[in-house]
């Protein structure tokens, strides 16, 4: 069988992860078959840094011109995908791949179908319905589907369209089920990718050299203002918060180090190793600090999370990483991904609100107080939590090999 892999995002360590975890899990269930995983207009060095290196796995990296995400939106618009596909070269490349494959996975990943509107995605599940192509959508997020103009709509109605079009349909959060039900989909309920595995490896020395402690926290802001809903928050206000956390948790564990994980890599237009070095030299604790080079793998990046005292965490994976390591953690949950992963594994709890953060209504005193009051609680069930997310995560494997990947 040809199975072939799409719309894989890149430049995060998270999505890294939850792509490492399925390929293997595909690896290991179906060693004789070729998978492809196609990557559409990224950078090679950037798609090799998520290479599980197997030998049934393929990696094909298609390069593109400029203004690609503008010809998948006119051309889907325009009801024209199809003369882009047969003339321009990449996407008819890219096209010529999908018309090949047996069976297509969409990747584990975040709301491309949603707020993000990402063009490119939907425009290959638009090519690979026309081909009548098997179509498994896999333990992501969507939504929400909000019309401001006319192209929007145009957008919704297609994703929509798509989603219900998906032989096999896995939600990995409960905001996105709740979507899903508005929509009459037909789902199955999961979880992260990650969960499929827990990575061990060794750490390497110079992390080990410059974080010197046995005791640390691991800390990983977000900057957010590349968010469609922070795009009017005050970065500084932003900050204020951030740094207010490094202070509270410095009070409460005098000996501790911070170590501040980046969670994006590679060829992007901005990285978390900068943004965390900026409030690093901001803070009068800076001392206490480690920022990890943004070069460390998601393996490496959840060995390190397991010998945490505790994770607080900005950004989604950060917080995957901690159960999935049975580690004590806080969120600060800015999108429905965070809030429904909690709400999945009765952990809300553990979290904070911040989708006000940088406006006038979030009241960072009563944030930091909240944060106190989470730090003091006892967590018990770290394991039972990281349980309940491994078997949900292998439930929903198994679910798609047997009611989608074998039925083909």
């Amino acid at each position: 069988m040809n199975i072939l892999v799409i719309n894989q995002p890149i430049g995060n360590r998270g999505d890294e992860s939850a792509h490492r975890a399925l390929m293997r899990s595909l690896v290991k269930k179906y060693p004789n078959d070729n998978i492809k995983v196609a990557f559409f207009g990224d950078k090679e060095e950037d798609v090799q840094q998520m290479n599980i290196n197997a030998d049934n796995v393929q990696y094909v990296v298609i390069k593109s011109h400029k203004g690609i995400i503008r010809l998948a939106r006119f051309a889907l618009v325009k009801s024209v995908w199809k003369a882009l596909i047969s003339l321009d070269p990449p996407f008819r490349k890219m096209g010529r791949l999908i018309k090949s494959a047996d069976i297509v996975i969409t990747a584990p990943g975040g709301i491309c179908l949603g707020a993000f509107y990402n063009w490119i995605h939907l425009l290959w599940l638009v090519v690979a319905n026309s081909y009548k192509k098997p179509m498994a959508y896999y333990s992501r997020s969507f939504g929400p589907f909000a019309v401001r103009n006319s192209v929007d709509d145009i957008f919704n109605n297609l994703s929509i369209k798509m989603l219900k079009s998906c032989d096999f349909l896995s939600i990995r959060d409960n905001k996105t089920i709740s979507i899903a039900e508005e929509l009459n989909l037909k789902y199955v309920s999961a979880i992260d990718t990650a969960f499929l595995e827990r990575p061990n490896v060794s750490i390497p020395q110079e992390i080990v050299d410059s974080i010197n402690s046995d005791r640390y926290v691991v800390f990983v802001p977000n900057s957010l203002r590349w968010h469609p809903a922070y795009i009017n928050a005050s970065q500084d206000k932003i900050e204020e918060f951030y740094l207010a956390i490094i202070e509270n948790v410095i009070r409460k564990f005098a000996d501790v180090k911070i170590v501040m994980m980046p969670q994006l890599y590679g060829a992007i237009p901005y990285r978390d190793y900068i943004y965390f070095k900026n409030l690093q030299s901001k803070s009068k604790y800076s001392d206490k600090i480690v920022v990890l080079e943004d070069c460390y793998g998601s393996d490496t990046q959840q060995t390190i999370i397991s010998k945490a005292s505790l994770v607080i965490g900005a950004r989604y994976h950060s917080i995957v990483f901690a159960i999935n390591n049975a580690r004590s953690f806080i969120s600060l949950s800015y999108e429905h991904k965070m809030f429904g992963l909690l709400s999945i594994l009765n952990q809300e709890v553990r979290q904070i609100n911040i989708t006000n953060l940088g406006t006038s209504s979030f009241n960072i005193e009563k944030a930091i107080k909240d944060l106190s009051i989470i730090m003091d609680k006892e967590q018990l069930d770290c394991d039972v939590t990281c349980m309940s997310a491994h078997n949900i995560a292998s439930d929903c494997f198994a679910q798609l090999c047997t009611n989608f990947i074998d039925q083909h």
